[in-house]
């Protein structure tokens, strides 16, 4: 038997790396999915399935690091299979460090802090462009 495996959704991973780091759970392999996934949900599930196939294979503790996600109960549907396997309660995984108690509230909540952002960049005669993952990209001379 190898340590405990983390399967999660990449949007989560500079945070879920933060957490084991201060945890000290350097044992704990995460395989990350793309985050990405996420604009197609239907393919959350079969992502996972030969990722959770393989662990139990190995005898393996397995936590999934997705909520519900858009999978309208799939993925619940494909943990059913494989007990002990449990899921980020909620409906989407960012919830998770959101702050948020559902994730309408935390949509709010970020489309706020997006168009603040925005808003001050803006005033103080920045670029808001936004670049991939819906960050702002603002100009940049050199990256030396």
């Amino acid at each position: 038997m190898t340590g405990p495996l983390i399967i999660a959704c990449g949007a989560l991973a500079t945070e879920l790396r933060e957490v084991l780091r201060a945890g000290g759970l350097q044992e704990v392999e995460v395989r990350y999915l793309p985050a990405n996934l996420h604009n197609t949900p239907d393919r959350i599930v079969p992502a996972l399935q030969p990722l959770l196939d393989e662990a139990v294979s190995a005898d393996r503790a397995v936590f999934v690091a997705y909520a519900d996600c858009g999978t309208g109960g799939l993925l619940d549907r494909l943990l059913e299979q494989y007990p002990g396997v449990s899921r980020l309660p909620g409906s989407h995984c960012y919830e998770t460090f959101a702050g948020a108690d559902t994730f309408a509230e935390a949509l709010r909540m970020g489309a706020e802090i997006f168009h603040s952002l925005r808003k001050a960049l803006k005033d103080a005669g920045h670029n808001t462009n936004v670049g991939d993952e819906s960050g702002f990209a603002p100009n940049i001379g050199s990256a030396a």
